[in-house]
């Protein structure tokens, strides 16, 4: 169920990114706020909202919290299709954003009352597996529905759904209570949780590491689409399936060996599980920039899909350790404080940038003027994985610390 949940969440979150062209035409937008659209506008406030979701998922009901967001992500992914400005459409987006903020500190919740360390890595790998499925699912049925109707109809066929799904929801899973379970004189003041966690200099460092890798990470996903039908000269349908599928399958696996090594690390090593996504984020960054720079298509979807399975594959690892950082009264929270960074900075900055950049460089390079422009992202791929080394070299020390505390 939580699994479905991501799919959902990420089919709402991503078929805008397939629909940036017809968007762009309908309304008449610029590359700049088709990226304050796809990036600025959800992550402000999915960052903003997202610590005080968690909070509630800690003191309250991880079910119910998650429950409540979802119809409100889906319901307002409906209500987009109905927009008839810029305007209209960020105002759903923000909502949409609201609601989406509950989702994943809520599921890691759910997941680390229920597991042990040493088996959350593959539990939260497995939920992760919506977010390839759901980029998959949104990208081609977005783009399919767009070919054969509107940008509008995409909207609204991706969002219903959902609204079903969480009636599901509400009526099937069980209610276990974060908070409940944490000692009585652990239950401190509401911050209390945060300050514990940004004490921890391997969080500082995982928190850092992620959000600029966001930067790079979420300019792609949110321009990749765009990239394809100006330089390659393909429908959006065609696209929507290509993409999809290449970030469907490369995502899938990705995370199903992350799952796999995260676990086998924890229980070995706990100290070097942070090394999986340092590792990987240094494959990326050449292998990004020769997918968006090589003319043929074939070359550039092996290398693009094989990026995107290192940009996924961070998930298990870094959260998990997360969890495994936090008490069990601020678990939430402590996949709410790597979604901030992630989302507040990636997010914001990312599509915003790309697309600035692809406006300034138009006059010069037309269509291929994207292409540079998302190159540029393996600068901060690089950045973040030298963080996410510190980070493994104070995750040790850091984990006894807690684990003494405990």
């Amino acid at each position: 169920m939580l699994f479905i949940v991501s799919v959902l969440s990420y089919v709402d979150r991503q078929v805008p990114f397939i629909l940036v062209e017809s968007i762009k035409a309908d309304l008449g937008l610029s590359d700049r706020k088709m990226g304050l659209l796809t990036g600025f506008t959800f992550s402000f406030v999915y960052s903003t909202v997202a610590i005080p979701m968690a909070m509630l998922a800690d003191r309250w009901s991880p079910k119910w919290v998650l429950s409540w967001g979802m119809l409100l992500w889906c319901g307002l992914t409906a209500a987009a299709g109905a927009a008839q400005n810029f305007v209209q459409l960020i105002g759903a987006r923000m909502g949409l954003a609201v609601g989406e903020a509950a989702g994943l500190p809520a599921s890691h919740s759910l997941i680390s009352a229920l597991l042990p360390p040493e088996r959350r890595g593959v539990a939260i790998g497995m939920v992760s597996l919506g977010v390839p499925v759901g980029a998959m699912v949104g990208l081609a049925l977005g783009g399919w529905l767009n070919d054969v109707a509107n940008w509008r109809v995409a909207m609204v066929g991706v969002g219903i759904p959902g609204i079903v799904f969480a009636l599901l929801f509400m009526a099937l899973i069980p209610d276990v209570r974060g908070h409940a379970a944490a000692p009585a004189e652990k239950q401190g003041r509401l911050l209390d949780g945060l300050t514990e966690l940004v004490r921890l200099r391997s969080m500082r460092h995982l928190v850092a590491g992620l959000s600029v890798q966001a930067i790079g990470q979420i300019a792609m996903f949110a321009f990749t689409a765009a990239f394809i039908i100006r330089s390659h000269h393909m429908s959006a349908s065609g696209v929507g399936l290509l993409l999809g599928m290449t970030n469907g399958v490369s995502g899938i696996v990705a995370l199903l060996i992350a799952g796999w090594a995260t676990d086998r690390a924890a229980a070995r090593s706990p100290a070097t599980v942070l090394l999986l996504p340092a590792i990987t984020f240094l494959v990326m960054a050449p292998l990004l920039v020769a997918g968006y720079l090589i003319p043929n298509l074939a070359v550039a979807m092996i290398l693009l899909g094989i990026v995107n399975f290192c940009a996924v594959f961070y998930l298990p690892p870094a959260f998990a350790t997360a969890q495994r950082l936090a008490s069990p009264e601020n678990r939430a929270q402590a996949s709410a404080l790597l979604v901030v960074g992630v989302s507040l900075i990636g997010g914001s900055i990312g599509p915003f940038a790309a697309g600035w950049i692809s406006d300034a460089l138009e006059p010069r390079f037309g269509a291929d003027a994207l292409r540079y422009s998302l190159s540029l992202a393996a600068l901060p791929t690089l950045w973040g994985a030298a963080h996410l080394f510190i980070a493994s070299r104070c995750l040790g020390r850091d984990l006894a610390s807690v684990e003494h505390s405990a």
